[in-house]
């Protein structure tokens, strides 16, 4: 995801709701360190309130689309 500083981020979002990012830095650390693994929730940012949702996409623009669960 393009956040305007060129730091590449991942953007996740629980089943629960609520999105969340991550630099790509920190996931990519994982793969080599367990301990990282470990604390990578230390690592995450709240980045907008969202429902429950049944899918996120985000455009190269950044543009974020939630579908509805209920549909």
């Amino acid at each position: 995801m393009y956040n305007g500083l060129l730091v590449p981020r991942y953007g996740a979002s629980p089943c629960n709701g609520g999105l969340y990012r991550i630099e790509t830095a920190f996931v990519d650390a994982t793969l080599t360190n367990t301990t990282m693994a470990a604390t990578l929730e230390d690592y995450t940012e709240p980045f907008a309130l969202t429902p429950s949702t049944g899918g996120t996409s985000i455009d190269g623009d950044g543009n974020i689309y939630i579908s509805d669960t209920n549909l």
